[in-house]
């Protein structure tokens, strides 16, 4: 049966490859990144406690920004943000590998936060615009184009690396290739609605969120604090705890991606046909599960494999909560997605060193036990919000 959609089929389809294209390059810079963090920490022969700091400035920077980045999307459209700060962001990674000295490395890591938090916001909120002229759960599949970006960038960025392209130069050439791919991929992305004279000059203002927006806030520093604790935690506790050799902990890290890119690809046709309320109540309890898994097998391999029940749990929450956000009513979509990406960001800074502070003071079993709390506490917020339909045509 035929679908309403709110533009051509044609220009909807080419703007969502469009969108997977730019998601997919925000991936790879983000991936091609974490390879060079030792590049970089060695050449500035950064100590581990000024690497964590300068690592901070980054996330702060995003952090900071975002709320501003959604009133400026909000005036200028999703279309022309992302260009613009898909193609800063090109430039400002390839900047922050080869700056010369600590202290531009703090600078250059609080920019590219910054220019990194409004491409998260501007892109996003593309996505939902899209999402809503298809008339069909999308959200997933274009965070599954980052996630394989960052994959298939630790790839290339490890290979660029051992052929002697340890310099930062393998990171300009990327930079330089991905900006014509980004600029054609924005000419087809979709044109935001255009608004009345008054409302344009107006544009969004600042209000305080209302309580349902607050609450989806919530839920994704929640998720981000399951997804970041596996990410910078998991292979430390299967050395530390389960007695394998670092090698075979990596194993852990890797079934975690692994499950989190396949299970986004995979989320659309979920959120189709179980609704979101069902998969974020599902993957809330799978990501508990896992968890247990993880800390009570006393097979080693076993602990393991639980962080891909995690991945397969925690894949579809971030993009579903940006999804709503952006659906949410007397919200303005690019606002709602820059509130949720605070909160998405808060749990990417936050989870970490709450974990190890707590692994301090108690066991390091007993703090990752806190995500399980986490999946649950998101079950319950589930439970008792309304979701908004993204598969019925939205008319506009």
């Amino acid at each position: 049966m035929p679908r309403d959609y709110p533009v051509e089929p044609f220009t909807v389809r080419r703007a969502r490859y469009a969108a997977s294209a730019v998601f997919l390059i925000f991936g790879s810079i983000v991936g091609l990144w974490f390879v060079h963090i030792p590049v970089v920490a060695g050449r500035l022969v950064l100590e581990p406690a000024v690497l964590g700091l300068a690592l901070l400035c980054l996330g702060v920077g995003s952090l900071a920004f975002q709320p501003v980045a959604g009133l400026i999307v909000g005036r200028v459209g999703s279309k022309r943000a992302t260009v613009v700060f898909a193609v800063a962001f090109l430039i400002a990674f390839p900047v922050v590998v080869n700056v010369p000295n600590v202290p531009l490395l703090f600078v250059a890591l609080i920019a590219t936060g910054m220019v990194g938090g409004a491409l998260n916001v501007s892109v996003n909120t593309q996505a939902s615009r899209i999402e809503t002229a298809r008339a069909r759960p999308s959200m997933s599949v274009f965070h599954g184009f980052f996630s394989s970006g960052v994959l298939l960038a630790s790839v290339a960025g490890g290979t660029m690396i051992n052929h002697g392209w340890d310099d930062g130069s393998g990171v300009v050439v990327a930079g330089a290739l991905l900006i014509p791919i980004a600029l054609i991929a924005g000419r087809w992305l979709l044109a935001d609605e255009t608004a009345g004279p008054a409302e344009a000059k107006k544009g969004p203002r600042f209000a305080m969120p209302p309580p349902a927006l607050l609450g989806l806030v919530l839920l994704a520093f929640l998720s981000n604090t399951i997804e970041f604790t596996v990410n910078d935690w998991s292979a430390l506790f299967l050395t530390t705890e389960k007695g394998m050799s670092a090698g075979d902990a990596a194993s852990g890290l890797g079934l975690f991606a692994l499950a989190m890119a396949v299970s986004r690809f995979a989320g659309g046709k979920a959120v189709e046909r179980l609704g979101a309320r069902r998969v974020v109540v599902a993957g809330g309890l799978t990501a508990a599960l896992g968890m247990i898994v993880v800390l009570s097998a006393s097979w080693p391999p076993l602990s393991a494999s639980g962080f891909l029940l995690i991945g397969i749990g925690a894949a579809n929450l971030a993009p579903l909560f940006m999804s709503q956000a952006s659906h949410m009513p007397g919200v303005e979509p690019a606002v709602g997605v820059a509130a949720t990406a605070t909160g998405l960001t808060a749990g990417f800074l936050l989870a970490p060193p709450i974990i190890g502070f707590i692994a301090q003071a108690f066991t390091l079993p007993l703090a990752l036990g806190l995500t399980v709390v986490a999946g649950l506490l998101i079950t319950a917020g589930a439970l008792r919000r309304t979701w908004a339909d993204v598969s019925a045509p939205s008319g506009a």
